[in-house]
């Protein structure tokens, strides 16, 4: 009998459960970051977990895993986020309200917009009118056009005309930018999330979001018992064999577990430091088994101090996918180097990218990245500096310029550019 299913006959696509279809038949979720997304190849695999090793100075494992929460309840999933403290499901980041004011928002203070490529206001207004349109709630509704005349009659509805010739081809380019496009060509799917601003209080009451404190001598345990119930509550990951799919499928039989500083000593687990980390290599390990066999995905933060350099080492070999979050220091040689040093406040290494279903491990387009805040939200870029920078910072510190400079530089009372 074959096992090929035929593409939509028991309902609902990927999409509509806030998943989508990869690569070596995985189910992606997103993180809530699309830059973290792109890194990982698109989204975080179902069945996998993601380990954030944090370093003591750098408090951006929390602001990923809030990232994370923040997107499974904005798609409906059931999320169980954990800690040492009861987290507050307040302090998760609200929905931007609309892509188009994010990328104004993400602009670099102090640099000015090209006069030549400014579109007129009407036509922003315009942009801005149609994305707050199709970000409310409640079936779209189509715009409509009507055409200018003597014979109109007044009308208290907005204009929604759009503008004709080159005017059209600019606002068709520029509206084309509203939504993000990654490398590959495929258009975002995660939310736009705004840190400045904290969720509001329907939609965590609409959610399927349980927060929960793991403190004292069996907190893991306790840990590994919720994750069980939770786990179990999900749909299986594969249905028994000759099992027919159940048709209402809906977003809350997806799962993410979000678990925040394991092992750290505000646990009080009241263990010696090896039974200590122990006993949390092996939560780690059961977590992943119910991870494994249902649809659900897992981000752990670890700070990296609580542990030896050995356990770490188990540790990421257990998890699927590794990130080590460190601290951006001015005094070291990457910030010398480094373009408008003010935005960056940490530091991304990649150290596995999931692979499940797979024979190998991908790896990563990049090992270091620059975290920056952008006004309303973490950016994540590739680390790209200028390997003239020191030199020439030293040079202009000293007063003095080197021999290829010299030769380079015409002289010194020469007026134009052009003088030799």
């Amino acid at each position: 009998m074959s096992s090929f299913v035929r593409k939509g006959a028991f309902g609902g696509s990927p999409a509509d459960l806030g998943t989508r279809a990869g690569v070596h038949s995985q189910t992606l979720i997103s993180t809530g970051l699309a830059d973290l997304d792109r890194i990982l190849g698109g989204g975080l695999p179902l069945g996998a977990v993601l380990l954030l090793l944090e370093d003591a100075y750098c408090p951006h494992g929390s602001t990923l895993l809030k990232y994370f929460a923040a997107e499974g309840v904005a798609c409906g999933h059931r999320v169980h986020w954990g800690g040492a403290t009861r987290p507050d499901a307040s302090s998760l980041p609200s929905l931007a309200k609309s892509h188009f004011a994010s990328q104004a928002d993400d602009k670099e203070p102090g640099k000015q917009e090209d006069p030549k490529l400014r579109i007129a206001w009407q036509y922003r207004r315009y942009i801005q009118r149609q994305q707050d349109r199709a970000d409310a709630p409640g079936p779209p509704v189509a715009p409509t056009f009507r055409r200018k005349g003597a014979g109109d009659s007044p009308s208290t509805q907005p204009d929604t005309t759009p503008p004709s010739g080159s005017a059209a081809a600019g606002l068709t380019a520029n509206h084309a930018t509203s939504k993000p496009k990654s490398s590959s060509g495929m258009r975002d799917w995660c939310h736009q999330f705004d840190l400045t601003r904290p969720m509001e209080a329907p939609t965590l009451q609409a959610s399927h979001l349980d927060c929960q404190k793991y403190q004292g001598p069996n907190a893991l345990e306790r840990l590994v018992a919720c994750a069980r119930h939770f786990t179990e509550s999900l749909e299986p990951a594969a249905q028994t064999s000759g099992v027919r799919p159940t048709l209402s499928r809906g977003p809350e039989t997806i799962g993410r577990l979000a678990i925040e500083g394991l092992g750290c000593t505000s646990w009080r687990l009241g263990l010696e430091a090896q039974a200590a980390t122990d006993a949390t290599l092996q939560a780690v390990l059961q977590i992943k088994a119910l991870v494994r066999a249902a649809k659900c995905a897992a981000c752990i933060s670890v700070p990296a101090g609580v542990l030896r350099e050995s356990a770490a080492v188990r540790l990421q070999h257990m998890c699927d996918a590794v990130i080590v979050l460190e601290a951006f220091r001015d005094d070291s040689g990457i910030s010398r180097m480094v373009a408008d040093r003010s935005s960056c406040c940490g530091l991304m290494r990649v150290r596995r990218l999931p692979a499940l279903n797979t024979l190998s491990r991908p790896l990563p387009g990049a090992e270091l990245y620059l975290l920056r805040h952008r006004r309303r939200r973490l950016a994540i870029e590739q680390l790209q500096v200028d390997p003239d920078a020191e030199a020439a910072e030293a040079e202009r510190a000293t007063g003095k310029s080197s021999a290829a400079g010299l030769l380079c530089s015409g002289p010194p009372a020469a007026s134009k550019a052009l003088d030799f």
